[in-house]
């Protein structure tokens, strides 16, 4: 445990401070219990000016396809950087300064080394991949930049829908005490199963805030990443809530097919009887935020940190695990190139096909 959370022998630490500030860096010992035992020893120190960076970062577009590409960020040197990806027509007209205004505005994450990710785009559409070195809130170089435009997606053959029925949650309970505990904070259990001519599928059953305004592309780039994939799924929320309900199939050729889309009411007039219930045996159990998340998808990515219009996070419950929505955070490299770990869904369990 004390690994975890303190050092031994000799070591170095990076560490991005403000400019022109006083600090006091301090180091202590501890015993096996955590419990200090010995004299710290402090160091003061006040850090510089930020200055201009000779950072040269090269960016590499390849594999472009109607949804996605891969974007390769190479510096030249180990100064820090802030990088990603925004719709060319959002800074159309800006010059170089008013972009990199416009992206420090939104407190981009910095990164240092090389980079590379695969990432899920809208079709023929045009991407401005940017690059400048950032150092403290300040700009330290030029505006990299490589502009491409994705190309005209095939439409696929194959099918998705979902069929669902949603229930009174004590009345379940009554019936089947394993799931007495979730009647304490829900209301309503549905039961989700996916339809499809394909065994590649992706949905959810959301928050319609999150994808308000959002492409078809955009909405099954989300649901590539953080949909679910089960063949059916129980989800717990509410009464009198409104649910955007969601999935799309890939064919056999890897062509994605038309996003089904549906909006569900939860009203105790369209509950479903008693008598249809089948009490799911293998199942996944998705529990509804107790606030639903308020992002939605973003206009501007940085690469190097969790991205926007995914913040839900389910509480944890029993009988089955819940789905926290956040993409995984991406390690970065430090002296090799290397690729990314890409966004991805927590999904314990499992659910037959």
């Amino acid at each position: 445990m004390l690994q975890s959370v303190c050092s031994r022998g000799t070591g170095r630490f990076r560490l991005e401070l403000k400019p022109e500030t006083d600090y006091i860096a301090c180091a202590y010992a501890v015993n096996d219990q955590a419990e200090v035992c010995s004299e710290p020893s402090t160091a003061e120190v006040t850090t510089g000016t930020v200055v201009a960076s000779d950072n040269e970062i090269a960016i590499v577009v390849s594999n472009i396809t109607a949804t996605s590409a891969r974007i390769t960020v190479k510096p030249s040197n180990e100064d820090t950087y802030a990088a990603g990806v925004v719709k060319s027509s959002a800074i159309e007209g800006m010059t170089d300064e008013q972009i990199m205004e416009y992206l420090t505005a939104a407190n981009p994450s910095t990164l240092t080394g090389p980079f590379w990710q695969e990432l899920q785009l809208e079709s023929q559409t045009e991407y401005t991949v940017y690059a400048f070195g950032y150092l403290a809130g300040t700009v330290t170089t030029e505006l990299f930049r490589n502009d491409f435009k994705t190309l005209v997606a095939e439409e696929g053959t194959a099918t998705f829908r979902l069929e669902y029925a949603y229930y009174d949650v004590a009345e379940v309970a009554a019936l089947y005490p394993e799931w007495e505990s979730y009647q304490e904070k829900y209301e309503v259990m549905l039961i989700a199963t996916a339809i499809s001519d394909s065994p590649e599928y992706y949905y959810t059953i959301n928050d319609p805030s999150i994808f308000e305004g959002a492409s078809d592309d955009n909405v099954r780039n989300w649901l590539m990443d953080f949909g679910l994939s089960f063949k059916s799924s129980v989800f717990f929320t509410w009464y009198d809530v409104t649910k955007f309900a969601g999935g799309f199939a890939v064919d056999d050729n890897g062509n994605r097919g038309p996003l089904w889309k549906e909006e569900i009411i939860l009203s105790k007039e369209g509950v479903s009887d008693m008598g249809s219930f089948v009490n799911p045996q293998s199942r996944s159990v998705r529990c509804a935020a107790v606030t639903d998340a308020a992002e939605t998808v973003p206009e501007i990515l940085f690469f190097g940190q969790p991205a926007a219009g995914a913040g839900q996070k389910a509480p944890a419950c029993t009988g089955g695990a819940p789905v926290d929505h956040r993409p995984v955070p991406v390690k970065l490299p430090e002296k090799r190139e290397t690729r990314a770990k890409s966004p991805g869904i927590l999904q314990r369990g499992c659910v037959g096909r």
